[in-house]
């Protein structure tokens, strides 16, 4: 997986009309990443599962609530082929520093409120901003 990925352009807006521009980057993940990152997920949910075995009581509940999330954590995380970096980025309307989080699924276009001046920062890229 390359560390760099590739840039998405990204366009803020806050409700008042003042507007920014950051860069994001995007890893585009091949099906041998995919299911690498997924079974890493799913041998975590097995493990507990395992770990609960031991508990009275509680594991009639537990193990088979992490073995059945186990296969629901693998199909989900398979499903998603690229993953958004961590950027930081600016407010357009105080200028303060606001941290883009690092995540596998974004729905353009995305909302965040700053978390110094409490306004609604609305994100969508460039390329859907303009149409």
């Amino acid at each position: 997986m390359s560390e760099m990925g590739t840039p998405l352009s990204i366009h803020i807006e806050e409700l008042s009309g003042r507007t920014g521009s950051m860069e994001v980057a995007v890893l585009q993940l091949n099906v041998q990443e995919r299911r690498k990152r997924a079974a890493k997920a799913a041998g975590i949910s097995w493990g507990l599962a395992f770990v609960t075995l031991f508990f009275p009581i509680v594991h009639f509940v537990l193990v088979p609530l992490f073995l059945i999330g186990g296969f629901v954590i693998f199909y989900i995380l398979y499903r998603r082929d690229r993953i958004y970096l961590e950027r930081a980025y600016s407010c357009p309307k105080c200028a303060a520093p606001i941290v883009f989080l690092s995540r596998s699924e974004v729905s353009w276009p995305h909302e965040e409120i700053c978390p110094k001046c409490r306004t609604m920062l609305r994100l969508m890229p460039i390329s859907q901003a303009r149409s």
